[in-house]
């Protein structure tokens, strides 16, 4: 998928990354003011979060294959993400309830697995989810003779 604007490419960058602009600037400060870090210390913690940030950038460049309608979402992003990404036989279900909204993984046995994250944004939950079931079957597939 191509993002139509910057904001929604870097938005699911600093999901992917898990921290955003404003995360990495007040941490480099907070390092410098909180610890005593020296300035130059402090900004090699900011620059590996950037190049951190950028790496991630990369990832969600990677997976952009399809040109969005001017409509489409970040979650629309990320189930078509799963679409194309999630390893054969494996399921995503997301359910939504009055109040709340689930993402449940399950393996080719019909096993739920336990999604490793603590977000409760939904499109993030599905990326997640895709990446965890790619991740084990890429494990899975270097322990096999």
């Amino acid at each position: 998928m191509r993002f139509d604007n910057a904001p929604a490419f870097f938005n699911a960058t600093y999901s992917h990354f898990g921290k955003g602009a404003v995360h990495i600037i007040n941490d480099a400060w907070r390092g410098f003011s909180d610890r005593n870090l020296t300035e130059a210390q402090a900004k090699r913690i900011a620059t590996g979060d950037v190049v951190g940030l950028l790496n991630a950038a990369f990832t969600v460049h990677a997976r952009c294959e399809a040109t969005p309608s001017p409509g489409d979402s970040l979650l629309n992003y990320r189930v078509q993400g799963a679409v194309l990404h999630l390893p054969p036989e494996w399921r995503i279900v997301i359910s939504v309830e009055a109040g709340e909204t689930s993402v449940d993984l399950y393996s080719p046995g019909d096993e739920l697995v336990q999604i490793p994250t603590d977000s409760t944004e939904l499109s993030y939950r599905v990326l997640a989810a895709t990446e965890h079931a790619v991740q084990l079957v890429a494990e899975a597939q270097a322990v096999q003779p």
